[in-house]
């Protein structure tokens, strides 16, 4: 009872059955084995980083992107503005005027974006269902409908049987 050459060559006289086992009781530990400990701490720790420096890259993001919608809003807000102003001018009103005029048209629409901004707070709003959350609700509606028709014909099978 030899393995790979390991053992006794016969068990007779031995008094054992001959079954091999392994020592691990001088086994030495990998070279290396602290190294290694030691680059996972770092891998780890670089891991926590990288998600910090993620969670970060999304904060920048949301500030630019709500920066831009700002933006976006001024500039409409602009845009109607000298579209006001440029037909004050063809009608050939006075420059003081056109200006007074052009300047409460901003103030107003600034003062509506505002409301509307205020409006559209998470904390006063609630997510209204889409279409597509609607149509899946539908969906599975008619197809428990389905199911239970399937059961009918079973109970009604079964009784038959009966």
């Amino acid at each position: 009872m030899s393995y790979n050459g390991i053992g006794l060559q016969s068990v007779r006289g031995s008094a054992t059955s001959g079954h091999i086992q392994k020592n691990i009781a001088n086994k030495i530990s990998k070279p290396g084995h602290y190294e290694s400990r030691k680059n996972q701490k770092s891998l780890m720790s670089k891991r926590a980083d990288e998600a910090k420096q993620s969670q970060n890259k999304r904060e920048a993001y949301k500030q630019i992107k709500s920066e831009l919608t700002k933006h976006e809003q001024l500039r409409r807000i602009e845009v109607k503005c000298m579209d006001l102003q440029d037909e004050l001018e063809e009608q050939g009103v006075e420059p003081d005027e056109i200006k007074a005029r052009v300047d409460e048209l901003r103030k107003k629409l600034n003062n509506k974006e505002f409301d509307e901004n205020d409006a559209k707070s998470p904390t006063t709003t609630t997510p209204q269902p889409s279409r597509k959350d609607k149509q899946l609700k539908e969906d599975l509606e008619n197809e428990n409908k389905n199911k239970d028709g399937v059961f009918e014909y079973k109970r009604r099978y079964a009784d038959k049987r009966n």
